[in-house]
């Protein structure tokens, strides 16, 4: 009987333990996480390598906004010096949405508020 016993134990035929198996999971896991890194640091890299290309017909994502003359203004005898006066203090702003919202964090709840724009400050000299 015992050599029967002997034929059949983890020494003769390497069985591995349950403990051993769940950590050979673990690590395997692990290594295979490891190479998905690896291949998206790879993949940033790549990307980031291209070169641009200058596209036919150029677009502009979102929103543009910018100070205008009203019409009365643009049709008075003064209005050159207004136009003049609009391209040397006049700002731009960007927004992806039409609203010009930003939002800000006030006791605890995201609220949009308005986004205020202002001409360039005019300088005396």
């Amino acid at each position: 009987m015992d050599n029967q016993e002997l034929s059949f134990s983890n020494l003769l035929y390497n069985l591995k333990s349950a403990r051993r198996k769940k950590r050979l999971q673990k690590k395997d896991f692990d290594k295979q996480l490891i190479q998905i890194i690896r291949k998206r640091e790879l993949q940033w890299q790549q990307r980031a390598a291209l070169p641009m290309v200058p596209l036919e017909n150029p677009y502009q994502k979102g929103w543009k906004r910018h100070f205008v003359l009203r019409d009365d203004i643009t049709r008075s005898p003064t209005a050159a010096f207004y136009v003049q006066l609009l391209e040397k203090i006049n700002t731009v702003q960007y927004h992806p949405e039409r609203s010009f919202k930003l939002k800000k964090k006030r006791k605890r709840r995201k609220l949009p508020l308005e986004r205020k724009q202002f001409l360039q400050e005019f300088s005396v000299w």
